[in-house]
């Protein structure tokens, strides 16, 4: 009985984690189209609330299911989602950054998308340090 009773709570957690994403997704995005600044706030405290229950959860959500529905964690998928990420990470970089230098050289053409340009940069530098960030924490962790 106890079991059934984790089972479920472990499903109303990722359902409602599940909503507040959906939700979040949509203020931003209702923001952004009416260019409202309150949606966009509301999306924020929605983030900070979901960060908070996503890493109080954490455990809970790393089980996985097998096709006959019983829980097992499966340290593979983990590892095979790291490496797709870090591959995914290192083909995104090069491709944002090529785009703001495409786009940079036709400022005289556009140039109301230089703006567009330096956000680009902006994010690969951003990503960049990130990642270097995390390189560092993580060999300092587990050196």
């Amino acid at each position: 009985m106890d079991s059934i009773n984790k089972e479920i709570n472990r499903k109303i957690k990722g359902f409602s984690i599940f909503l507040l994403v959906i939700i979040l997704a949509l203020a931003w995005i209702i923001g952004m189209i009416f260019a409202d600044l309150k949606f966009f706030i509301f999306g924020v405290f929605i983030l900070a609330f979901l960060i908070i229950v996503i890493y109080k959860s954490r455990d809970d959500l790393k089980i996985l299911r097998n096709k006959d529905g019983t829980a097992m964690k499966d340290e593979r998928n983990e590892f095979i989602s790291e490496k797709a990420g870090y591959h995914s990470f290192e083909t995104m970089m090069p491709i944002i950054v090529f785009a703001g230098v495409a786009i940079l050289t036709l400022r005289d053409i556009y140039p109301e998308y230089i703006i567009l340009a330096y956000n680009l940069f902006s994010i690969a530098f951003l990503g960049f340090i990130i990642k270097r960030i995390a390189i560092i924490y993580y060999k300092k962790k587990y050196d």
